[in-house]
């Protein structure tokens, strides 16, 4: 009776151990993985008025390098002389993002395709996607309103795995 006793203890000690070591790595990546965040960007326009450049700067505030950043926008809200809406979708291949490094990714626009000025608000949202040093894949969604030189969330950021 007593062997059986001491054997259902060693396996309950040892299923104990087997979850503290597995909660234990999950705290372990969690703390030490890459987290990326989006500083507000800045718009600048042309001495016409017209959409020159926006600009904004991803940071890895984590401890491990992000990995694959690829950086997407979708424009969207502004109105081109017909009245429809126009939507535009560019991205970019960041690569690697180091800890505590920030990548600075200006986005210069043609006039011809991109029709937004300084008298027009408009939105758009910016997603950023990467893998972390565990292989695991987050993003992070951003969308920003334009309103000649005030930039601006127009609704609170999403973040998620995949």
């Amino acid at each position: 009776m007593l062997s059986s006793a001491a054997l259902m203890l060693s396996v309950a000690s040892l299923g104990v151990s087997v979850f503290s070591f597995r909660v234990n790595r999950d705290n372990n990546q969690i703390s030490q993985r890459a987290y990326l965040a989006v500083d507000t960007p800045k718009a600048s326009y042309e001495k016409a008025g017209q959409l020159d450049e926006l600009e904004a700067v991803i940071r890895n505030l984590g401890n491990t390098p992000a990995r694959n950043v690829e950086i997407s926008y979708t424009f969207t809200d502004a109105e081109d002389g017909k009245g429809k809406r126009i939507q535009i979708r560019d991205s970019t291949q960041a690569g690697d993002i180091g800890p505590k490094d920030e990548f600075s990714d200006p986005e210069s626009f043609d006039r011809a395709v991109v029709p937004f000025t300084r008298n027009k608000p408009f939105s758009y949202i910016t997603k950023v996607s990467y893998l972390d040093v565990f292989q695991k894949r987050h993003w992070l969604q951003i969308c920003w309103t334009v309103d000649k030189d005030d930039v601006g969330q127009c609704e609170q950021p999403a973040a998620g795995d995949q």
